[in-house]
């Protein structure tokens, strides 16, 4: 039995494996899995994403533009995350391309998605300063901003890295 519930004559239910896959279409263990992998890259990413946000605000106390900073800092997350990961969350599948290829592949896509974040966290960062934030709080507006774009680059880091890992 799986913890999700069905309605049968108007009474919950726990249901069992067989219409917990026709009714959702995946299999149990299969999400289980997922979501273990999902939980293990998400710690591994906070950690990354704690350096990240440290040097991006070490960098931004030096630099005034929030792109450059976040570019620099980005960059000594990617490698972390990607070398962590890819011992301790995916599977490697057997007889892929080298993991070095992976790596390239890894910071190419990196490259390409931290200029997208970049511009979308320069464009909050001025939304922030200009509509948004009171005059005393416009000093946060970098890292209130940084916090903002995370998900969106965490929720596609998972994907792609997957994706090189398991698949290629």
């Amino acid at each position: 039995m799986t913890e999700t519930a069905i309605v049968s004559e108007g009474v919950p239910r726990p249901c069992t494996e067989d219409e917990f896959v026709s009714v959702t279409g995946c299999n149990p263990c299969f999400c289980k899995f997922i979501l273990k992998q999902l939980a293990s890259f998400l710690g591994i990413s906070g950690i990354g994403w704690l350096l990240d946000f440290a040097l991006f605000n070490l960098l931004h106390l030096k630099f005034d533009s929030v792109f450059l900073c976040n570019l620099l800092s980005v960059f000594a997350a990617t490698i972390f995350v990607f070398f962590v990961s890819t011992r301790k969350t995916f599977i490697q599948r057997p007889g892929g391309i080298s993991l070095k290829i992976k790596f390239l592949l890894y910071v190419l896509y990196q490259i390409v998605l931290t200029v997208v974040v970049s511009k979308l966290l320069d464009w909050t960062n001025s939304a922030l300063i200009l509509f948004l934030l009171p005059e005393h709080l416009v000093c946060f507006a970098g890292a209130m901003s940084k916090v903002a774009v995370t998900p969106i680059a965490m929720f596609c880091n998972f994907c792609t890295l997957k994706l090189l890992v398991e698949k290629l």
